[in-house]
């Protein structure tokens, strides 16, 4: 996960999604300006806006919906992410690859 900070209007998206679509990256872009005017941002409203950016993305690349299955377990706060490893899984996702490559 990147994140990137900085005064506002002062280009952080713009980089972001310049740099991110120059090297052909699969990515989710997570706007979290729409939360900026409140105290807090709840977890649900979180999910909601993840639910959204990660069935934008599963339409794009419909093998995608296959390798997530191999997750295992995600840790939010601490920055994890587990995989289920199998004997098919790893040509499997060397498939996936190129085909998002």
């Amino acid at each position: 996960m990147t994140v990137v900070l900085g005064l506002r209007r002062t280009g952080k998206t713009s980089l972001v999604k310049s740099v991110l679509n120059n090297v052909k990256a699969t990515y989710i872009f997570l706007d979290m300006r729409r939360f900026e005017n409140r105290e807090y941002v709840v977890y649900k409203d979180f999910l909601g806006v993840l639910e959204r950016e990660v069935n934008a993305i599963t339409r794009k690349y419909k093998g995608l919906v296959d390798y997530v299955k191999t997750v295992k377990g995600v840790n939010f706060a601490g920055l994890s992410l587990r995989f289920s490893w199998g004997k098919d899984r790893a040509l499997r996702r060397a498939f996936f690859f190129k085909r998002l490559g």
